[in-house]
């Protein structure tokens, strides 16, 4: 299965100029497989391994959001519940929103509200 990706993501890389990025496979909350493609750079030689750090960009909202709604799934969270009641070492100024379906929606805290919720 693994090669079969190796190959998926070689291809998509091309049709998008992406020119490296590593992939971590997570089942069962262990790590199955971590794999690095390409190099760190357009135009350069260095390549990428597990390693390589990279900027994440806003991608940390999405990836938040879907946690939190586990969460909600879960019945481990409520979207009309405040969410100040949820943090622990921090609060949201109420002018804000404090119910997290206001605070959770495309906001830079979102991160923080999966961290401490629950």
């Amino acid at each position: 299965m693994f090669a079969l990706l190796a190959v998926w993501i070689q291809k998509l890389m091309e049709a998008y100029n992406v020119p490296g990025l590593s992939l971590a496979i997570i089942d069962n909350f262990k790590l199955a497989s971590a794999q690095a493609f390409g190099v760190t750079e357009a135009g350069g030689t260095t390549p990428v391994n597990t390693r390589t750090l990279f900027q994440a960009g806003s991608i940390s909202k999405p990836v938040a959001a879907v946690g939190a709604l586990n969460l909600v799934e879960r019945g481990k969270l409520s979207l009309d519940d405040d969410v100040n009641q949820k943090l622990r070492s921090w609060g949201l100024a109420s002018s804000w929103g404090t119910r997290c379906d206001r605070t959770c929606s495309g906001t830079s805290v979102m991160m923080k509200v999966f961290r401490r919720c629950c």
